[in-house]
C-alpha cells in the first residue's frame, strides 16, 4: 500500500519526533546549568550538537524520500 505524503511535510514531522526525544535531555542538562553544574558553554555545545543532528535527520528522511521516488518512476 502506498500513501502519498508531502515531502516537506514528512521531513518536518521526522525533526519534530527527532526533538521530542531531545528535547527532555537538553531541558535537564538546562537545568543542571542554572544550578550551576555545568558551564553555559556545554549547553550551548549539547544545543548545536542536537540542531546538527535535527538537521541530519531532516537530510536522511529527504534522501530516503528521493529514492522512494526513483525506485518508483523505475516501476
Amino acid at each position: 500500500m502506498k500513501i502519498a505524503v508531502e515531502q516537506d511535510a514528512l521531513v518536518n514531522t521526522m525533526a519534530a519526533v527527532a526533538r521530542l526525544y531531545v528535547d527532555p535531555y537538553r531541558e535537564f542538562v538546562t537545568q543542571l546549568a542554572m544550578d550551576g553544574r555545568v558551564q553555559p558553554e556545554e549547553v550551548d555545545q549539547l544545543n548545536t550538537r542536537i540542531r546538527r543532528q535535527t538537521d541530519k535527520v531532516q537530510e536522511l528522511v529527504a534522501k530516503g524520500l528521493k529514492g522512494d521516488s526513483d525506485h518508483s518512476a523505475n516501476s
